[in-house]
């Protein structure tokens, strides 16, 4: 398939972690206790599919957890198998003020992302749900992703 025909962003690749706040994944408004007046980034999520506009599909990454990913953070890190593509009824993006690109050296392996989307598409009881989140955002009817 010619790449220009590939329904994926040319900035964000798989792979990179953004920062954001828990109140901009999904349809929360849960702020962590010890952040209520600060107005800095902590969460980690890393991006795990994306579209020709830049919007983002998601994971979010954690210290807690039974999903580990072996070789981010000499495998203390985990993630939870949800995927994400919108927050507050707009499409995430890398906008940098709610989502920030991390560095490149932060960004996590091929091993370590085919393992993510192989699992949260495949793996688990909120697959389906998954598989249909990022559908839409490549604004597909019915398929594979």
């Amino acid at each position: 398939m010619n790449k220009n025909k590939k329904n994926v962003s040319k900035k964000i690749k798989n792979g990179t972690t953004l920062q954001t706040r828990d109140e901009y994944v999904g349809e929360s408004n849960y702020i962590k206790p010890s952040y209520k007046n600060n107005k800095s980034l902590y969460r980690k999520v890393v991006v795990v599919d994306s579209n020709r506009d830049d919007d983002l599909a998601i994971v979010v990454l954690t210290t807690k957890g039974k999903h580990k990913l072996r070789n981010y953070k000499s495998g203390k890190s985990s993630y939870k198998p949800f995927v994400e593509t919108m927050s507050h009824n707009q499409p995430i993006r890398n906008d940098s003020k709610k989502f920030v690109a991390n560095k490149i050296q932060h960004s996590l392996s091929k091993e370590d992302t085919s393992m993510i989307r192989k699992h949260v598409f495949s793996g688990t009881k909120q697959a389906g749900i998954n598989r249909q989140k990022v559908r839409k955002l490549k604004n597909r009817k019915k398929g594979t992703i």
